[in-house]
């Protein structure tokens, strides 16, 4: 996307209507003449922080970081949101990320496993050669990261993911039960 219009769009957090999604569209190619689909899964319930994908990091909810890093990699195809929360979905769609189907509550239960709402979102969208899965509590990802990470799988034709290395138990990251790690935000004051 060398153009400044498309600099432009892509800088923006969220776009502008059709107009940019269409754009968006238009510009993407395949890579390694690979397509290339993108899931955000997310479901209502969480037992640890209630409704936690909704809850606002800095000056967005915590799902609209992996649309927005899904939206940005010029690898991805095509980028979708698997839930069956209709406030999930309301803000997925917000944030102009496709849901192109509500996910059935049996795959939003504790012991849903992410392999069968991967293989769920897989059969309800096909003709994809790789799946890239934006998990919504990953929000601190890079563009650059995917789009490596996408490279490395499709070149090497073998899994890739990503891990990082924290100098804190992730369990000490968050302070007045909100979701604001130290360290990756400004303090609130």
């Amino acid at each position: 996307m060398g153009s400044a219009a498309g600099a432009g769009a892509k800088g923006e957090f969220r776009g502008s209507g059709a107009r940019i999604s269409l754009f968006l569209q238009i510009t993407k190619q395949m890579y390694g003449g690979k397509k290339i689909l993108g899931i955000i899964p997310a479901r209502g319930g969480s037992k640890g922080v209630v409704r936690k994908n909704e809850q606002m990091l800095g000056p967005h909810p915590l799902l609209a970081w992996s649309i927005r890093a899904g939206q940005q990699s010029d690898l991805v195809d095509r980028l979708i949101f698997s839930s069956e929360d209709d406030k999930l979905i309301d803000c997925a769609r917000h944030y102009e990320c496709e849901v192109p189907f509500v996910r059935p509550a049996e795959l939003a239960e504790d012991q849903s496993s992410s392999y069968d709402v991967i293989a769920h979102a897989v059969e309800q969208v096909s003709g994809y050669d790789y799946f890239v899965l934006l998990q919504v509590t990953s929000p601190f990802r890079s563009v650059e990261d995917i789009d490596a990470c996408i490279k490395r799988a499709v070149d090497g034709e073998c899994p890739c993911f990503s891990v990082s290395e924290v100098d804190v138990n992730p369990n000490f990251m968050f302070h007045d039960g909100e979701l604001s790690p130290k360290g990756f935000l400004p303090e609130r004051k």
